[in-house]
């Protein structure tokens, strides 16, 4: 009986999330959509956007970018690697989160690229993400964390990063919630 009511819960929510992401997809630009208009709120708390976009880093124009904003300060935890050598990303995310007391006001994740192995350059990229994502979210750039997962050893492709979230930017004063 348990388990079935178990299916049961993981198959509504597989379905909202389903919903949720055909919600948030934008065929042409960004729209920045508050996601207490999206079709779940299984999850998402009040106050919370997220835009996603394609940045570049995938073939075939496939959503690879995603900035998640909070209007208030939010109370964030993080299991992050034990690993000693950490991407960049968790570096610089370990060290935010720390500085900000737990607070933070947003997050910029990207997929087909992990930025690990990727030495200096890594994390100058992982920062000049954060400073970006803060100039789109409008927030102090020491509460916005970075996350990356893909392919590593590999440098991110910046410039259409750049680019991508330059985009996101200027669409950013006429989209809703952003």
């Amino acid at each position: 009986m348990e388990q079935a009511k178990t299916k049961e819960m993981r198959a509504a929510s597989r379905e909202a999330f389903v919903a949720l992401s055909e919600e948030i997809r934008w065929p042409v630009g960004v729209t920045a959509v508050p996601v207490s208009q999206a079709s779940s709120r299984a999850f998402w708390p009040d106050d919370f956007y997220v835009a996603a976009f394609h940045a570049g880093i995938k073939k075939g124009g496939q959503l690879d970018c995603m900035i998640i904003r909070s209007d208030n300060y939010t109370p964030t935890a993080a299991v992050f690697t034990q690993n000693g050598s950490a991407a960049a990303p968790v570096v610089l995310s370990r060290e935010r989160l720390k500085s900000s007391k737990g607070s933070i006001h947003g997050l910029i994740c990207n997929s087909g690229n992990a930025n690990a192995a990727t030495g200096d350059q890594g994390m100058e990229d992982a920062r000049h993400m954060a400073r970006l994502a803060a100039q789109v979210l409008r927030k102090p750039e020491m509460f916005v964390l970075v996350s990356s997962t893909g392919v590593i050893g590999e440098s991110l492709p910046m410039t259409n990063m750049v680019e991508s979230i330059g985009r996101l930017y200027k669409l950013s004063f006429v989209a809703s919630g952003f």
